[in-house]
């Protein structure tokens, strides 16, 4: 790893940026997801699943090691592999997570569902993604992948200089959103819609595509802060599940049962993806000699 000779983040080690869940008072604190970098605003969609917009140090652009900006589906216990200098993860390591959407350069600012708005229906079922340093406003429109999502991400609104900070839904349908920052000129925006297709604001119901896999992984997601011996089997099932975000919520879930019930498991005949957990497992919980057992 070769860190950032002009001393950018060098002191900023893994996890990086994180996302928690705390109670009014500030006193009950859950970390819900780790490894981000530059995460300025998240948001909700309509199934009550959690995301946010990242970016990677702009002047990287062009190394091996360059991330794009992109969107992330932030579920219980996701890491999305910040590390300090060049020692970035890639999207195909098994102990992170990939983005949903890569759109290249750029610095993200404000996410914002589209709840509420007087759009056509089509821009009433997705996320507002605010990019700063172009002047871009992106519309990410999610389907249900597995307990994930697609995502299909198109410019909507762009200006030179637009520098977009973050927005909201009025209650009147229309989108109002913020410019400004860094010396630049502050403004404030009302965008409507005008045009044939009908534009009434709609009551987005849960999507019921993708409602089991979403379910299965919130059960395993319920065990990455709860112990429950009588559940080892369940988990272990699922750490080779074809659906990635369902197999790494299984693998976080495991870590946090008693060590003693899942770190001889790898000595059985097991799938390559199994295998692979289980030795993520025990690199990280385990002592050498278990980390042997795992290596061999």
């Amino acid at each position: 790893v070769i860190k950032d000779p002009s001393g950018h983040a060098n002191n900023v080690k893994a996890p990086g940026g994180w996302v928690v869940k705390t109670d009014f008072e500030g006193e009950e604190w859950t970390v819900i997801s780790v490894g981000m970098r530059n995460t300025y605003d998240i948001a909700f969609n309509q199934d009550g699943e959690l995301f946010g917009f990242d970016s990677d140090m702009e002047y990287d652009l062009g190394m091996p090691w360059y991330r794009p900006i992109r969107l992330f589906h932030l579920t219980s216990g996701s890491d999305f592999g910040w590390r300090t200098g060049t020692g970035k993860f890639l999207a195909s390591y098994p102990d992170n997570l990939p983005g949903i959407g890569n759109m290249g350069q750029g610095s993200p600012t404000g996410v914002l569902e589209a709840k509420g708005l007087k759009f056509p229906s089509y821009y009433q079922k997705g996320l507002y993604l605010f990019d700063w340093s172009y002047g871009t406003m992106y519309y990410a429109s999610l389907t249900p992948d597995g307990s994930s999502y697609s995502s299909e991400i198109t410019e909507f609104v762009s200006g030179v200089p637009l520098p977009l900070t973050n927005g909201i839904a009025g209650d009147d349908g229309s989108m109002y959103f913020l410019t400004g920052g860094r010396r630049l000129e502050s403004a404030l925006y009302k965008l409507t819609y005008t045009g044939e297709e009908p534009a009434e604001i709609l009551t987005v119901s849960e999507n019921s595509r993708g409602k089991k896999p979403r379910e299965l992984r919130k059960n395993l997601e319920v065990l990455q802060t709860e112990k429950a011996a009588d559940k080892i089997d369940f988990i272990l099932n699922n750490l080779d599940n074809s659906d990635r975000f369902i197999r790494f919520s299984a693998r976080v879930a495991m870590e946090n049962q008693d060590f003693g019930l899942w770190k001889d498991e790898i000595a059985n005949k097991t799938t390559p993806l199994k295998t692979i957990a289980l030795s993520i497992s025990l690199a990280r919980h385990g002592n050498d000699k278990d980390r042997e057992n795992a290596l061999n």
